[in-house]
């Protein structure tokens, strides 16, 4: 007897977004999409995402004063490998997403959020109680792969719940591991249609009902499918270019973190405690910038949108972009000649901080391009970018302190500046040309 079609056939003829036992939402409003979700259950997940995103890149970086205590306590020196504590763990940042946050489009945003969390956790007690160097920085690679994880899915499940036009703020908000378990909530609508054609399959007896647009291929093909996703999108025109320009400007936050203490302890004679305010003036850009982005992003987004005749695009995030290349190089000469010439010391932190203010303007207004750009496959363009840009911040910093040694601060900080004008230039053009270049070269 010759067998009927099952669930996990697949027939090429089938348009399986059209076809009759495809599940999909019970029209525009159903509650149980993410975009309808009730105020307060976003508020909660969103509240969750925030606090992850501010508290795992931090992370990174809330050492660096203490850097020479960590050199005396474990009878280090030469610099290099305890400074490697540092610029491990933003390696790791960008090789966890690169594998975990394909995996929330396989297998859904919460599993992989908490695990990562869970684990983010407990290699930071690993971190606090190593024994020795090495023990150290392993666990800070290990350390760093978890905590890439919610940045990236982060922007995944921003783009499940919140419209276009109200993503720019919510990008710019910067006990978390019980609090994200209890909260979150999943969010990514592919997985929650396999949920519901799953028990409309049991409670029905219809085992051809599957979701709208998803063929059933086997799942070993959905798994490679989704770990080769970020690294196509990589080599994608539109997100390669935004992620060279992000590699330069985050290499450089980190290169300006990590030496900023040795400079104001070696130039003004700060101790090691307070050698740690200069970093201050990076992070009070960085506040500046978020505020001002979360009030003018969504605002100048529907500006221009009504201006497109009510068509937007993308590449309106970009315009800010324009901007930030300019400021980014401005901050960084400021606080290398007025360090060099050993100015008063708010100077250079308040070229630190015009720094600061350029090189957030980059991320923040890249990540929600992409996020607008690629929106189902949000956390794979964000890991993909991130893998890149981890790895140049990983890299950088090591060769800081010689840089400064041997161009001094002023002309070390000129070149800097330069490299980032230049890799900030192509990603600004893209407000004009970035549509174009997105159609001619597609992601499949």
């Amino acid at each position: 007897m010759a067998k009927g079609p099952t669930a996990a056939s697949h027939d090429p003829d089938v348009d399986y977004a059209s076809d009759a036992n495809a599940v999909d939402w019970d029209g525009p409003d159903d509650p149980q999409n993410p975009m309808n979700w009730p105020f307060w259950r976003k508020t909660g997940v969103i509240t969750c995402v925030s606090i992850a995103r501010l508290i795992t890149p931090l992370a990174s970086s809330m050492m660096a004063p203490a850097l020479p205590q960590i050199e005396r306590d474990f009878h280090l020196s030469g610099g290099h490998l305890v400074l490697l504590s540092i610029t491990i763990y933003v390696i790791g940042f960008g090789l966890g997403p690169l594998i975990l946050a394909p995996m929330s489009e396989l297998y859904g945003r919460r599993v992989i959020y908490n695990t990562s969390s869970v684990l983010f956790t407990a290699l930071a007690i690993g971190c606090a109680t190593a024994p020795g160097i090495g023990v150290l920085v392993a666990f800070r690679l290990l350390a760093g792969m978890a905590g890439g994880v919610p940045p990236t899915i982060g922007g995944g499940i921003v783009a499940d719940m919140v419209a276009p036009d109200r993503r720019g703020i919510i990008m710019a908000t910067g006990a978390l591991t019980i609090a994200s378990i209890i909260l979150l909530r999943e969010t990514y609508p592919p997985l929650l249609l396999s949920q519901r054609a799953a028990r409309l399959r049991k409670e029905t007896g219809n085992t051809l009902l599957r979701p709208k647009g998803n063929p059933p291929l086997p799942k070993r093909e959905l798994f490679f499918r989704a770990i080769a996703r970020p690294l196509k999108m990589l080599f994608s025109p539109v997100n390669a270019i935004l992620a060279l320009y992000l590699s330069i400007i985050h290499g450089i936050i980190y290169l300006i973190i990590t030496t900023l203490p040795v400079v104001f302890q070696v130039r003004y004679g700060f101790s090691e405690g307070l050698s740690g305010v200069a970093c201050i003036g990076v992070g009070l850009g960085i506040i500046v910038a978020l505020i001002l982005l979360g009030h003018y992003s969504d605002v100048v987004y529907k500006r221009l949108t009504a201006a497109n005749h009510g068509r937007a695009k993308p590449e309106f995030r970009l315009i800010f972009q324009v901007y930030g290349t300019l400021i980014a190089p401005a901050g960084l000469i400021i606080y290398g000649w007025t360090a060099q010439e050993k100015l008063h010391w708010v100077i250079p932190i308040i070229g630190a901080s015009i720094f600061g203010v350029g090189s957030i303007i980059a991320f923040t207004t890249t990540q929600t391009y992409l996020i607008d750009a690629f929106t189902e496959h949000a956390a794979s363009a964000l890991a993909a970018n991130s893998f890149l840009r981890s790895i140049a911040a990983g890299v950088l910093p090591l060769a800081g302190l010689s840089l400064n040694n041997s161009l001094g601060l002023g002309w070390s900080n000129v070149l800097l500046g330069l490299l980032a004008l230049a890799f900030g230039v192509p990603p600004a053009i893209l407000y004009w040309y970035g549509e174009g270049l997105r159609k001619r070269y597609p992601v499949s």
